[in-house]
């Protein structure tokens, strides 16, 4: 009967140890990959400087991105070419939020690294998300713009920051 106990105290603590260590993997890597982005696409990596960030060139009616913005969302998808509030309503949450928006073609993006490469060829739209120094934060391939509020609410302490 001791032994019996004893086997089921043991069983039991392994299989508790086994939970814990599991729950902290799979809440360490949802933080890690900003729920659904990833480390790096293409030469593009967090933690570096973004394509589209603070003083970097954009189109009409800027042509140049303003680094007076709190955070930097660069989208790419099809059919898309727009930057600030044009980007519509999206882009004027943004605008409200002190963010800055861009909006590029597939077709043509200024983010060329990354489209090219093989392994990127199902990749039909990406979200860059960069802070206020233009440092990227976030990288969702396959988001487009219709996903732009829910990459918001990850990164709230973007936009919640003091100006």
């Amino acid at each position: 009967m001791k032994n019996c106990k004893f086997f089921v105290t043991i069983v039991l603590i392994i299989l508790i140890i086994f939970i814990v260590i599991e729950l902290i993997i799979v809440f360490n890597l949802n933080n890690s990959l900003f729920h659904g982005g990833v480390r790096k696409f293409g030469p593009m990596v967090l933690g570096e400087e973004m394509v589209g960030g603070p003083g970097s060139d954009t189109f009409a009616p800027q042509l140049i991105v303003p680094s007076s913005k709190i955070f930097y969302i660069e989208v790419v998808q099809e059919n898309l070419w727009c930057v600030f509030e044009e980007c519509g309503p999206r882009g004027q949450i943004v605008a409200i939020l002190g963010g800055w928006l861009q909006g590029e073609n597939s077709k043509q993006p200024a983010i060329k690294d990354g489209y090219g490469l093989r392994e990127n060829e199902k990749v039909k739209s990406l979200v860059i998300v960069g802070d206020k120094n233009g440092i990227i934060v976030g990288i969702y391939p396959n988001k487009d713009i219709n996903d732009l509020l829910s990459i918001l609410q990850i990164h709230k302490d973007l936009w919640l920051t003091k100006r």
